[in-house]
């Protein structure tokens, strides 16, 4: 991959030699993290797509095909790999008939909403509290930093659980996401204070104080840019990471509630079936497993082209 990269970095010319075209060609010369972005890419327009596509199949996520099911056999699918044909793509749901393809898409929709939201509060509330934290220093410092030990001092997981089981008559989704971000935000805020500590003493940051320029305009001019890689870095590995979180809430009961479908609500569902009909659980695992590796791999492609360290002449 580094040979691949200088090869490219050598052929731009030296007038277009940006950072953000560095590693913009960097990025493009990365084949696993090209083939997770167009994987990424898909997987979003299908769950975009998700109410044109079974309008065009025919079966909604809640709709029940009972001629796709053997009730001699105990619900399970007609034919082989769990109904899988013409009328069902990706086949049916044992007992209920419903389709699987329309309830992967529409978990999809809401997997990848839910990890993008979360990665997008998280992002923003830990750039936030993070820059204040790292150029204010102080009382300022000391509260935020101390607010992020206590949280990363939690069994995040033990307390999500616990909440999301405790409040019920809530939008399952919105309460998905503020959980989620509550325990996120810390990772962000601490990269961020770490970076804004180096960048505040560098000449160009002082220079513009000395010039009178006001605390938002430094921040925003001098120190933000500064942090662009890091944080896009970070965003693009949060998204697999709440995609997993959440299908793992959902599979455990205490996430996304029947009757709107899940990844990982399916996975939870299909464990009984396992030994008779393990197309139903499969189905599910790959997309999910999919995602995961998709952005992970276009992640650590981001990461690997905004790494100045990784540059070869």
């Amino acid at each position: 991959m580094s040979v691949a990269a200088g090869e490219v970095a050598a052929k731009t010319p030296r007038a277009a030699r940006s950072p953000g075209r560095l590693a913009l060609a960097r990025l493009r010369a990365d084949r696993p993290a090209m083939a997770g972005l167009v994987v990424v890419l898909i997987l979003v327009l299908l769950a975009a797509l998700a109410p044109v596509i079974t309008a065009w199949t025919g079966w909604a996520p809640e709709t029940f095909d009972k001629t796709a099911i053997d009730p001699n056999m105990g619900g399970l699918p007609k034919g082989a790999w769990g109904g899988i044909g013409t009328e069902h793509l990706l086949g049916v749901e044992p007992v209920t008939g419903r389709d699987v393809l329309s309830r992967i898409l529409y978990g999809g929709q809401i997997s990848l909403l839910i990890a993008m939201l979360a990665t997008a509060i998280t992002v923003v509330t830990g750039l936030v509290l993070g820059l204040l934290a790292g150029f204010l220093g102080g009382w300022a410092d000391t509260v935020i930093s101390r607010i992020m030990d206590l949280l990363m001092s939690f069994p995040s997981l033990i307390f999500m659980i616990a909440i999301l089981s405790v409040v019920r008559d809530v939008n399952r989704i919105v309460l998905l996401v503020a959980v989620l971000s509550v325990f996120g935000w810390t990772v962000v805020a601490r990269i961020v204070r770490g970076q804004v500590l180096t960048i505040k003493h560098r000449e160009y940051v002082e220079a513009a104080r000395v010039g009178g320029g006001m605390t938002g305009y430094i921040l925003l001019k001098e120190i933000l840019p500064g942090l662009t890689a890091p944080i896009l870095v970070y965003a693009t590995q949060a998204v697999p990471a709440y995609v997993g979180a959440e299908a793992a809430l959902s599979f455990l009961g205490v996430g996304v509630r029947p009757p709107t479908p899940s990844w990982g609500q399916m996975i939870n569902n299909a464990r009984g079936w396992f030994m008779t009909d393990p197309v139903y659980l499969a189905v599910p695992c790959a997309f999910l497993g999919l995602t995961v590796l998709a952005c992970t791999l276009l992640g650590d492609g981001l990461r690997d082209a905004f790494d100045p360290k990784a540059v070869r002449a």
